[in-house]
């Protein structure tokens, strides 16, 4: 759904919610209250789970941070004005949150879920302990006039949810959410981007405590005494649960799970069940969610696209393959230099003293047998294998230093052998992405139409292995490298396709300005777009040259074919 769109809906829904809350009874008033924080809540478990692919288990221990900041600024600061209580509180929750983040930046998975969890334990230790502040001397939190009554706290609920909701979709159009969709995807993929997975999974996790203890703050408005009861393992458990369930990380999956927090226990009451049956239901919808791979909110927000998306024919330019490739000569120089470059694993070295020079603007090919060490050599020259002997610089600087993002953001870009282009994004946020800089819906479709692959606004998802090839390519190129490492770009590509990109390696180096380094099968595409090739048995460089020569060689032939050399 176009972004004014939604928001234009987000407010007229909240302008008909506020004037229906003012006629609903206190005990309606309360549990619509509770259902808007609970959204909220969700909404930072969304941004996380949904959006960053982090799993974190203790949302809730952030929103008793914010509650409990809350409660001391209520009773030791009265005086202050009251919006510092909804702004102070999640700053604390934030700064938290990044603490929390910082030693789980290794982790993923299930590891990260158990450390969150150990973390929402403590915390549940440390409230009971210590208490909240006012709970001594039966103190509860002192709301100013204006908020006296149930209907205005709803309102103010009401508000910032949809303060909160407003930011979070506006933040996913953002360079920032779509690197949190990418490394959700793949943190691989991210890096090669030039992403910080580090610093946007801090920035994750701080964003996401920061909503979480605007929750609490706002627990402590409207219930105004706080036991650590209110924030249990257990109940961050469970809005994890059901935040998967309706996909929260979307504002349509917040407000859902916010209503089946106080509809499913009220329904249970009404059947006289136990009301410890919500959380078994919550967890048997998340299950089933991870299963399908969408939430209930991922659903509605699938139809929402549909009905509002316009329905245009893409325009393509024809491309004339039927004419011969020609290379064109490099330049003087060297852009990458990989000297003496060896990599171990335990006792198998992979990859064993290789040395070898590609030019400037040229494309070279990088060849040899399956498990000859092909993907092993991309994978130190960019970074993702650290702990590699010998040196690659690239120009004048030497890479050892720099980490996968950093080669990245230097000028060195790879793909994959297979295709790692984020799905969940349409082409140009990928495009935009993989950039690090504006780049305008003409810039956008004149690179995808060079390709011959999709048009701006597709999304990669929907569109045919090949093609998202085509546009992993065209998010490596789009960033202006000056060293371009391309994977078996050509696999799972029709005839045709292989055909034009072709043509495009070719032209990438005099309309880029940057050099190639090509792994590939396709002899064909080879010889008809190097103008070197390097061919490698064992880890071992057996064989270097311009294509007609080194592929004669009897050493690549034996390679090849499994014999040896006479």
């Amino acid at each position: 759904m176009p972004r004014g769109r939604a928001l234009a809906l987000l407010i007229i829904v909240v302008l008909g919610v506020t004037a229906g809350s003012l006629m609903l009874s206190d005990y309606l008033t309360f549990l619509a209250t509770s259902a808007v924080i609970v959204g909220i809540a969700a909404m930072s478990v969304g941004l996380l789970a949904g959006q960053a692919g982090l799993a974190s288990l203790c949302q809730m221990s952030f929103c008793g941070v914010g509650a409990w900041c809350a409660c001391w600024l209520n009773l030791h600061l009265p005086q202050i004005p009251f919006l510092s209580v909804l702004i102070l509180p999640p700053c604390a929750a934030g700064l938290s949150g990044a603490l929390i983040g910082l030693p789980t930046l290794r982790l993923r998975g299930i590891n990260l879920a158990a450390v969150t969890l150990a973390f929402a334990v403590a915390c549940d230790a440390l409230f009971i302990r210590i208490g909240f502040p006012g709970n001594e001397t039966n103190t509860g939190f002192e709301r100013p006039a204006w908020l006296a009554d149930d209907h205005a706290v709803l309102v103010l609920g009401i508000l910032a949810f949809a303060v909160v909701g407003g930011g979070v979709e506006l933040l996913r159009k953002t360079k920032l959410g779509a690197a949190w969709t990418t490394i959700a995807h793949s943190e691989r993929a991210a890096a090669a981007l030039g992403v910080s997975v580090s610093s946007a999974k801090i920035v994750a996790f701080a964003i996401g405590a920061a909503i979480a203890g605007l929750a609490g703050a706002l627990m402590a408005v409207q219930l105004g005494t706080l036991t650590g009861r209110n924030f249990e393992a257990l109940t961050s458990l469970a809005v994890f649960s059901l935040s998967i369930f309706t996909a929260a990380h979307f504002l349509e999956g917040a407000a859902i799970a916010g209503l089946l927090t106080v509809m499913v226990p009220e329904v249970l009451r009404s059947l006289g069940l136990p009301l410890d049956l919500a959380e078994f239901l919550f967890g048997i919808g998340a299950v089933q969610a991870l299963y399908r791979g969408v939430g209930i909110g991922g659903n509605i927000r699938a139809k929402l696209v549909n009905l509002t998306s316009d329905q245009r024919p893409i325009e393509t330019r024809h491309i004339d393959v039927s004419h011969p490739v020609v290379a064109r000569l490099p330049q003087p120089g060297s852009s990458l230099t990989i000297t003496d470059l060896s990599v171990t694993y335990g006792q198998v070295k992979a990859v064993d003293h290789v040395s070898f020079e590609i030019p400037q603007r040229g494309v070279v090919a990088l060849i040899g047998p399956n498990g000859a060490g092909k993907s092993t050599i991309i994978d130190a020259v960019s970074g993702f294998v650290r702990d590699y002997e010998g040196s690659v610089r690239m120009e004048s600087t030497s890479l050892e230093p720099f980490a996968p993002d950093a080669r990245a953001r230097l000028g060195l870009r790879r793909t994959f052998q297979q295709s790692r282009a984020t799905p969940h994004l349409t082409a140009l946020e990928y495009l935009r992405l993989s950039a690090g800089r504006p780049v305008t819906l003409e810039e956008s479709e004149e690179l995808l139409c060079f390709f011959q692959c999709c048009s701006s606004h597709d999304r990669i998802g929907s569109l045919e292995i090949g093609l998202r090839r085509l546009i992993e390519v065209a998010g490596a190129v789009v960033a202006r490298p000056r060293v371009l490492l391309l994977d078996e770009p050509a696999a799972g590509l029709a005839h045709q396709q292989s055909r034009i990109l072709a043509e495009r390696i070719v032209e990438i180096p005099k309309r880029f300005g940057c050099s190639i380094l090509l792994v590939e099968h396709d002899m064909s595409l080879i010889q008809a777009v190097c103008t070197k090739v390097v061919v490698i048995d064992f880890g071992k460089v057996i064989a270097s040259g311009p294509p007609q020569q080194a592929l004669k060689s009897p050493e690549v032939i034996a390679a090849y074919l499994g014999k040896e050399v006479a």
